[in-house]
């Protein structure tokens, strides 16, 4: 599985892009990451994807907010 760290960059990276930094739309870009993941098979029914959308929530948390000030 992809480490978590990585998929955050890849949220952080899609939110700079296209200019937005608000809780909702890091919520959003994070089931559309988890979305694609997913579908091209690089998170599959092996890996436990409630834990992964919790890990990525409590980074929000934790640094997400600082992140886009």
């Amino acid at each position: 599985m992809i480490p978590v760290s990585e998929i955050f960059e890849k949220i952080k990276n899609r939110m700079r892009d296209r200019g937005v930094a608000g809780e909702q739309e890091y919520y959003a870009i994070v089931e559309e990451v988890l979305d694609e993941y997913e579908d091209s098979n690089m998170i599959t029914d092996d890996d436990n994807i409630e834990e992964v959308r919790e890990k990525l929530e409590e980074m929000w948390r934790e640094v997400g907010k600082t992140e886009f000030e």
